[in-house]
């Protein structure tokens, strides 16, 4: 389910751009944000919100995941690789990027996740990468992001691998 909706974000882009009439430049295109905040909601591993800063070409992500199972917050430093697709009405970003994060774990755990237990804390690394599409003509973007990352804890290292949709107001 994740992976369709992922799909159709990012086939959206394109035809939300042939439906403005106005040819499409593609290809990786530098770029330069005005500086601005966006806050919003992630829905994924984990699921909480989110917290942007753009800062011209480069963005820092906070957020707090409240379902991870268990409580995580984490931070990340993002550089924008460019502009994938660019329209009147919207434009299509990527990005990579590195941050930590720390957590405690609680309850069961689905696919992605290092242990389970109640109150094991761990703190770890991610690198994400992700595309995000903004609306011109109102004032949000959706994005898709994968993080693979690893976590210590008193279970000892693992392997995490975040997946997130991301809905964000910008102000």
């Amino acid at each position: 389910m994740r992976a369709l909706l992922a799909t159709a974000l990012l086939v959206t882009a394109p035809a939300l751009a042939r439906e403005s009439r106005l040819p499409l430049q593609s290809g990786l295109q530098p770029i330069e944000r005005a500086p601005r905040w966006g806050f919003g909601f992630m829905l994924g591993d984990p699921t909480g919100l989110t917290l942007k800063r753009y800062m011209g070409r480069n963005a820092f992500d906070a957020y707090l995941g409240f379902w991870a199972p268990g409580l995580r917050f984490g931070a990340d430093y993002l550089w924008n690789l460019g502009r994938l697709a660019n329209s009147p009405k919207v434009e299509l970003d990527i990005y990579a990027g590195g941050g930590g994060f720390a957590g405690a774990l609680s309850g069961p755990c689905g696919p992605g996740f290092i242990t389970c237990g109640g109150g094991a804390a761990y703190v770890g690394a991610r690198m994400p990468l992700g595309a995000e599409l903004l609306l011109k003509e109102a004032p949000f973007t959706f994005g898709v992001e994968i993080a693979p990352g690893l976590a210590a804890g008193n279970f000892g290292l693992g392997f995490i691998l975040d997946f997130l949709l991301i809905a964000r107001i910008l102000f």
